[in-house]
């Protein structure tokens, strides 16, 4: 049914329900991961948000979504989601690794610029041991 959608013309991101999710969201944040759909939507031009990045384990996708503003990595889903962050999500998903990566850096703050993400020494946290 999507690859019908997309071949006639049909919008690959489609935005706008009351979750908060796209067209890759529901195809990646619901109870089951819909992997082929997911691979079919970004190579016919959707991209990812953090969350869709996080439940596929996209970890060059949350780079670069963090590289725009690191915000993401703290912000929560809907309110029917439990507004669970992206560190939850990514327990959620069975994506622990990406727990891991998260827990293994630290927050600072500077007066200018906002919250700046920076690796702890040696990747020694609590979660790695």
């Amino acid at each position: 049914m999507v690859k019908l959608l997309v071949e006639r013309g049909g919008d690959v991101d489609g935005f706008g329900d009351l979750h908060g999710w796209d067209v890759l969201g529901w195809a990646t944040l619901h109870d089951h991961l819909h992997t082929p759909v997911a691979q079919y939507l970004l190579a016919n031009g959707t991209r990812h948000n953090i969350f869709t990045a996080v439940a596929t384990g996209d970890v060059e996708a949350i780079r670069a979504l963090a590289a725009v503003s690191r915000d993401v990595l703290d912000k929560p889903m809907a309110i029917w989601e439990s507004r669970r962050r992206p560190l939850h999500l990514s327990v959620l998903k069975n994506q622990p690794h990406l727990a891991v990566r998260r827990y293994d850096t630290a927050w600072s703050s500077r007066t200018r610029g906002g919250p700046v993400l920076r690796r702890r020494s040696a990747g020694h946290s609590p979660c790695a041991r």
